[in-house]
């Protein structure tokens, strides 16, 4: 069900209307942004960033974590970005965590709509 979204929302109010939306979106400045969909490139570029990564931890043996896609890192009290690749720092998050809170390394590839 899509509801529609407040004038200008907090993280908080986000992250509770986030996940009742059929498109996924970012929180820019208190507004919801749609994300665009994907090319085939871009979702090739965003893989082999998180297989390097994920197997440049597991062979450090480091405590930490990488997420393609889906995870959420808040940057203020009114934005919150979902990256194309990021690692958490820190034990395993749990199964229904929404954000990323100790991110160490946050991955945007590039692509017309994200370049400007």
């Amino acid at each position: 069900m899509t509801a529609p979204a407040p004038s200008k929302m907090s993280f908080e109010t986000f992250l509770d209307w986030a996940p009742e939306q059929a498109a996924r979106h970012e929180l820019v400045d208190g507004v919801p942004i749609t994300m665009a969909p994907e090319r085939a490139g871009h979702a090739r570029m965003k893989a082999r960033v998180h297989r390097a990564l994920a197997d440049a931890l597991e062979a450090a043996r480091v405590d930490c974590e990488a997420f393609v896609d889906g995870m959420t890192v808040q940057v203020d009290e009114h934005t919150a970005y979902e990256p194309d690749v990021v690692v958490h720092s820190g034990p395993p998050l749990p199964d229904e965590a929404l954000v990323v809170t100790r991110p160490i390394i946050v991955v945007e590839v590039l692509s017309p709509s994200t370049r400007g």
